[in-house]
């Protein structure tokens, strides 16, 4: 299949060329150059979630608690957390080991603009086994901290 078109006057037959070559290397760029954005923010999310698991085997819970995004603490009241963050480690014991077995970064523009990365982790407590899942808010400048932290663990349901 061809398409003419004129050039000088005078009629010349030139081949179709698919534009699917120059749609995958487009893609591929977009994939590569916004692939490291993605992997960076995860990068930035693991460094806060390692220094909250180092805090919470030393048992500091001091230094768990500041790692925890401005946010939180507007939805959920320091003090108030303390407590609670307290009572679960009293059933679950510290930590032991934690394996990241699942993340996600959303990107977002306007208000509320950061990266939000959502790491999970399969965790070993001294007195039990379960799942943390830890949101983390990563500003467009400045340092990020922990917007919403679940723990599933059976020893939590007694």
């Amino acid at each position: 299949m061809g398409i003419t078109y004129r050039k000088n006057g005078t009629s010349e037959e030139r081949g179709l060329v698919s534009p699917l070559p120059r749609l995958v290397i487009c893609l591929a760029l977009v994939v590569i150059t916004g692939g490291c954005g993605f992997t960076q923010s995860k990068n930035d999310a693991e460094a806060i979630a390692e220094r909250y698991f180092e805090a919470a085997q030393r048992g500091d819970n001091e230094a768990v608690l500041s790692l925890y995004d401005q946010q939180f603490y507007t939805n959920t009241p320091r003090p108030k957390w303390a407590e609670m963050y307290s009572k679960i480690v009293g059933k679950l014991g510290k930590p032991t080991k934690h394996d990241l077995t699942n993340w996600t970064v959303n990107n977002m523009v306007g208000i509320g603009a950061g990266r939000y990365v959502t790491l999970v982790y399969k965790v070993t407590y001294e007195k039990d086994a379960g799942r943390e899942t830890l949101r983390i808010f990563l500003p467009p400048s400045g340092s990020g901290g922990i917007l919403a932290h679940n723990f599933t663990a059976p020893a939590l349901l007694n």
